[in-house]
């Protein structure tokens, strides 16, 4: 029986072509054999052809590929973090922070009396500046979050919009409580709700402009809670070393107010904007907000605000700087643990 070897790797019988019939495929009318449609040389050179285009096509589209892959693409512009005119909060944003440029210029320009106290001030307040930026920048944040737009944007609100509202309203509280009876205990009572809440909603509206960016963490709240309550303090520290009236008085001023309390704004600050980001982070995910978590990390803030404002009737200086240390450590501990807080939070999302 004579065997034949088509073009292939697929060796095939001839004989059964004049069994099943009498049409002849190349091979069979070389070799001069009856072949039936069902042909194993037909079947196999069909294949061959389906093949051969699939691949002719394929490549062609490799091929194409190829071109568009090396065309070149137009780059895509980075999304800002800021420019967001969908976004409400954006124009009450930018609304407050022109009201408030205006308000704070106006205060500065009634306080300065001399060129020689405004250059104190600015000296000290530089000085403040170089030291809440060394412990914001030491923060154990996640690189390529919080962005320095948004960072600026919380120490505008913080030294613009929160410092002078809060202005406003502590005087006219102020006004309010002297006439009941209760000028001493003014600060005390008008600062913490005033002040607290002013710089807790700018944490609030730049938490909001960062949703949109990605994930919220416990960080975020932590980060931009710290920048806002860091530019008010500066800012509150310029006015109180401008309203003395002479040099020396603004240089004493100031090393007192860099002294005794420092930084206490941004680690008050710090413990309410955690809490705010953590509740505004499960929500991003579809959890329950937990919004309680905001009241106990609100009032511990205030309270501690309240005690430090609070008039010393002791006659003993220790006892009231005994007092006021044991406030300032309270502070630092509700700082300290609402950091772990952000590192947790942080970790958790990256693992």
């Amino acid at each position: 029986m004579a065997r034949i070897r088509p073009r292939g790797r697929r060796r095939v019988d001839a004989a059964h072509c004049s069994v099943r019939g009498t049409s002849r495929c190349l091979v069979c009318a070389v070799r001069g054999v009856d072949r039936s449609d069902a042909c194993e040389h037909r079947r196999w050179s069909a294949a061959a052809r389906h093949c051969g285009n699939r691949r002719k096509r394929r490549g062609a589209a490799v091929n194409t590929t190829l071109e568009l892959t090396d065309a070149p693409q137009p780059t895509k512009k980075p999304r800002s973090a800021i420019w967001q005119p969908r976004q409400p909060v954006f124009w009450l944003l930018l609304v407050l922070l022109a009201v408030s440029v205006y308000l704070t210029v106006l205060q500065l320009a009634a306080l300065i009396s001399g060129v020689q106290g405004l250059l104190a001030a600015l000296v000290l307040g530089g000085i403040q500046v170089v030291l809440l930026a060394l412990i914001a920048r030491v923060l154990p944040k996640v690189k390529g979050r919080q962005p320095a737009s948004l960072r600026l944007v919380a120490l505008a609100w913080g030294g613009l919009v929160a410092c002078s509202f809060a202005a406003e309203a502590n005087t006219a509280a102020s006004e309010l409580y002297g006439k009941i009876g209760l000028s001493s205990f003014a600060a005390s009572l008008s600062a913490p709700i005033n002040e607290d809440l002013l710089r807790l909603l700018g944490v609030l509206l730049v938490l909001s402009l960062a949703w949109s960016l990605g994930r919220l963490t416990v960080m975020d709240g932590v980060v931009y809670g710290f920048i806002v309550g860091a530019g008010f303090e500066i800012i509150e520290n310029l006015f109180y070393a401008l309203h003395s009236t002479d040099f020396m008085a603004t240089v004493s001023t100031g090393i007192m107010r860099l002294l005794v309390g420092f930084g206490l704004h941004a680690l008050w600050t710090t413990v309410g904007g955690a809490a705010l980001a953590y509740c505004l982070s499960r929500r991003q995910i579809g959890l329950s907000a937990r919004w309680w978590v905001i009241v106990p990390c609100m009032l511990v803030p205030m309270l501690l605000h309240a005690a430090w404002d609070a008039p010393h009737f002791s006659m003993f200086t220790v006892l009231t700087f005994a007092l006021l240390f044991v406030y300032y450590g309270l502070t630092v501990t509700a700082f300290l643990l609402a950091v772990r807080w952000g590192r947790r939070s942080d970790a958790a999302l990256l693992a």
